[in-house]
């Protein structure tokens, strides 16, 4: 068990005393940083890291490959002949075959990773993805399609950007007037609204002028 910070420390010092060495990471992610530790190693001078497709592996398992490939060449400026597109596909096949679901909340992979919900991310992300998504999802393979969730903290750009989805245009006023019937309705079902009952609310709402 190491932090990213000391590790760093420990493989400088070893390739000071020993020039030449040629080392190998094998982290397990007993405290949450298998990911961090696998690319601090990789920035301190190792030669080789073991990863896992899904970070399987004893106890918490090990640096997940995704995780790790994502870190230093999807974002990072190491170079690799890697298809990172295919990151997708691998990671769900192993997990079909070795019956370890993907979180939804599993970095890089997970179901809902470009789900979105707060009205600030929301109206950013339809000015720009940039603003709150690190890489776009086609690059490990998966749908370039975002979900808009609305829920208790959507606010006026998504409802506005849901309803043209479903040819209704509305203007900033009626997005407000929507807003805490939007958000009272996700409150009483403890779950987003679904589009079906996003235009149900804007049709009582005209109703009730």
């Amino acid at each position: 068990m190491i932090t990213p910070s000391a590790l760093m420390d420990m493989i400088e010092t070893l390739l000071i005393r020993l020039p030449g060495l040629t080392l190998e990471f094998h982290g397990h992610n007993d405290l949450g940083m298998a990911t961090a530790n696998a690319v601090s190693a990789v920035d301190a001078g190792a030669k080789a890291i073991s990863v896992t497709v899904n970070g399987l592996g004893e106890r918490a398992g090990n640096a997940p490959l995704e995780e790790t490939a994502m870190a230093l060449f999807g974002i990072g400026a190491k170079k690799s002949n890697m298809h990172l597109s295919g990151l997708a596909q691998l990671c769900n096949t192993v997990a079909k075959f070795s019956g370890q679901q993907i979180h939804p909340a599993k970095p890089i992979v997970g179901s809902r990773i470009f789900s979105h919900e707060s009205g600030i991310h929301c109206a950013g992300l339809l000015k720009d993805t940039n603003s709150y998504e690190l890489y776009d999802p086609e690059q490990v393979g998966r749908s370039k399609s975002r979900q808009m969730v609305i829920g208790v903290h959507s606010g006026s750009a998504a409802i506005k950007h849901e309803l043209a989805h479903r040819n209704i245009d509305i203007d900033t006023d009626v997005a407000q007037r929507l807003l805490p019937r939007v958000r009272a309705a996700a409150a009483a079902g403890n779950k987003p609204v679904t589009p079906e009952q996003l235009e149900n609310i804007y049709h009582r709402t005209l109703c009730d002028r």
